[in-house]
């Protein structure tokens, strides 16, 4: 390391999203030398840094099952120079700026911004499901599946325990932003609720996804949208 720079070098796998981003946020351990630095009542010196996606290698190597869209390939550094300005260590050192913002918790923030995720598949989940309940007649039967008695207590159940895991995370993630507006850092207790909150959430999106299946059965899929209608005309960035 030189004064106010790294050489960064290595490898992170499951970078989600890495071949649409401009910018990549990668964790490292500072050396000085062969020899990890150690900082007073801190331990190693842990850091996570901003590069440009174009000074990086994507690793095309994400071949799985249904998740492509991820796009989760790995990405290669190889002596990069980077400013120490762009590096942070959230788990030790406070926010640079101030702001109600700046006053949540690094893992609380990555919660609030990810906790919606789950929520909206499932959320889509059930909303294609209600459409294709009303047309889809099982074999053997005459009545579409949204007419079976069965079908609707397990569809009932849940959306009922999305709608609840929906408004949990609404609540406790109101609570975090009223007592950061305040001028406060939100309590361990808080952020528990919250983390409390996220969890639940995913069990109940999880639920939702795989019940809409078992409903639907080999018929299951995701219809597109139609494509948008195309306007001539300058666009505007």
């Amino acid at each position: 390391m030189a004064t106010g720079r790294f050489t960064v070098e290595g490898r992170w796998p499951f970078a989600s999203g890495c071949r649409h981003a401009e910018w990549l946020l990668g964790g490292m351990f500072v050396f000085d030398g062969d020899a990890p630095r150690i900082l007073p009542e801190q331990g190693p010196d842990w850091r996570l840094a901003f590069f440009p996606r174009a000074n990086a290698e994507i690793v095309d190597n994400w071949d799985v099952l249904g998740l492509r869209a991820t796009g989760s390939n790995d990405v290669v550094a190889r002596a990069l120079h980077i400013a120490e300005e762009h590096t942070i260590s959230p788990f030790f050192q406070p926010a640079r700026h101030s702001g109600s913002l700046w006053r949540l918790a690094f893992f609380t923030l990555a919660g609030v911004s990810l906790v919606g995720i789950p929520l909206g598949i499932a959320r889509r989940a059930l909303d294609e499901f209600t459409d294709l309940a009303t047309t889809k007649v099982r074999a053997g039967t005459f009545q579409p599946v949204a007419e079976d008695p069965a079908a609707q207590v397990a569809f009932a159940s849940v959306e009922a325990n999305l709608r609840s895991a929906r408004a949990f995370v609404l609540d406790e993630a109101s609570a975090l932003w009223e007592t950061a507006c305040a001028g406060d850092s939100p309590s361990l207790e808080q952020r528990a609720g919250f983390q409390l909150a996220a969890q639940q959430a995913m069990r109940a999106a999880l639920q939702a996804v795989d019940t809409t299946f078992d409903l639907t059965g080999a018929s299951a899929r995701v219809r597109h949208p139609p494509p948008a209608t195309m306007l001539s005309g300058p666009t505007h960035r």
